[in-house]
C-alpha cells in the first residue's frame, strides 16, 4: 500500500480504539472514486471524508497495520458484542463425532443468537445437550448456541473461489426450527 494510505475502524459511524474489532475503512491515492452511474451506491461505499467501506472486519495494531478478522456479513451481533461464528464453529467441530460445523445468527426472543448446524462422522450420533455443555465450558454465555442440529450436508454453491456455504439457507432453517 501507499505510505499515504490509511486505515481506520468504524461501527455505526463512530471510531474505535486499537485492538477492538470494527469495520475496516481505507483511504489513499489508489482508492476507488465512485461507482459508474450509481450515485446511491457510491454514497453507501465512500464516507464524506473519503474512506471506503471495504466490507471486512479487523483490528488495528499498534504499528498502524491491521489484522483481518473476517467479512462483515459473517459476523454476528450478540448481546451487544460482535462475534465471529468461526470461534464457536471451532469448539464444536473439535468434539468427538463431529465432522464439520457452521454457525449462523438467528432471531430468538427478540435478539440475535448463534445456532449451530453440524455434519457427523460416519456412525456418529448427535447429543445436543453434550455439545451445548461442551460449549458452556469453553465459551462465554452470550456465545452459546440456542440450538444444535445435525444435517446430512451443508447447502453450498460453487463459485470462482470454490464451494461456499449458503448461510442464508441455514439461517432460514434455524428460524423454522425455533419457530416450532
Amino acid at each position: 500500500m501507499s505510505k499515504q494510505a490509511s486505515v481506520r475502524l468504524r461501527e455505526n459511524g463512530t471510531g474505535f480504539a486499537s485492538r477492538e474489532v470494527g469495520e475496516l475503512e481505507m483511504s489513499g491515492p489508489s482508492r476507488m472514486v465512485r461507482y459508474d452511474g450509481d450515485t446511491a451506491a457510491t454514497e453507501r461505499a465512500i464516507t464524506s471524508d473519503g474512506f471506503v467501506h471495504i466490507g471486512d472486519y479487523g483490528r488495528l495494531l499498534n504499528d498502524g497495520s491491521f489484522l483481518f478478522e473476517g467479512r462483515s456479513g459473517d459476523w454476528l451481533r450478540v448481546s451487544g458484542f460482535l462475534i465471529a461464528p468461526a470461534e464457536i464453529e471451532s469448539v464444536i467441530a473439535n468434539l468427538p463425532g463431529i465432522h464439520g460445523c457452521q454457525v449462523v445468527g438467528v432471531d430468538w426472543k427478540g435478539a440475535q443468537r448463534p445456532y449451530a448446524f453440524v455434519t457427523l462422522k460416519s456412525g456418529a450420533g448427535l447429543e445436543e445437550q453434550a455439545v451445548l455443555s461442551a460449549c458452556a465450558q469453553r465459551l462465554p454465555r452470550y456465545k452459546l448456541p440456542v440450538g444444535v442440529e445435525a444435517i446430512e450436508a451443508f447447502p453450498v454453491t460453487d463459485g470462482p473461489n470454490g464451494l461456499k456455504t449458503q448461510k442464508p439457507v441455514l439461517q432460514r432453517m434455524a428460524a423454522d426450527r425455533l419457530a416450532r
